[in-house]
């Protein structure tokens, strides 16, 4: 999770040094950018500063002591095996036709559904029109939390023909 401050994006919650700095130089009190407001979790999504901006990454930490598998070793088996554009830069590769969601994991599944929602909407019309190819179809692959935003989104949200399984 990212924030912006003084027109600089900073990591809040990441495998970064730039988190973990802000962590160690604040007492922890940097973590208190995580808090939400109280709300009705069932209501609209409440004010953030803070902003999902893609997968967790892997990190292997000094000599192998400390390690975090994230999703880098998927992404590169995907591109190996199959013809595909990545976009990382949130949106401005109209061709891309893989297309990483991170979500903010403190708010609801809905709310994460109905931003998947609109991250589908725009990036497959888009796709659709830049490829010629008006029968294009979404593929959604997941894990964990993901598995169950996305299928809210197919059960709740989607207007597309789906087949899900796990």
């Amino acid at each position: 999770l990212r924030k912006t401050r003084s027109g600089q994006e900073v990591d809040v919650w990441a495998i970064s040094g730039q988190a973990l700095w802000r962590a160690l130089t604040s007492l922890g009190d940097s973590l208190q950018d995580l808090r939400l407001p109280r709300h009705d979790p069932r209501g609209a999504a409440p004010d953030t500063a803070l902003h999902a901006d893609g997968l967790v990454n892997d990190f292997h930490g000094i000599f192998g002591l400390w390690r975090i598998d994230g999703y880098d070793t998927t992404l590169k088996a995907l591109m190996e095996r199959f013809e595909l554009l990545v976009d990382v830069a949130g949106g401005t590769v109209a061709k891309a036709n893989l297309i990483p969601f991170g979500d903010d994991w403190r708010l609801s599944n809905r709310v994460s559904a109905q931003a998947l929602k609109t991250l589908v909407d725009h990036r497959l019309a888009a796709y659709r029109k830049e490829t010629n190819n008006p029968l294009a179809k979404v593929i959604l692959i997941a894990h964990s939390m993901g598995g169950l935003v996305s299928r809210y989104w197919l059960e709740e949200e989607s207007h597309h023909e789906v087949a899900y399984g796990t």
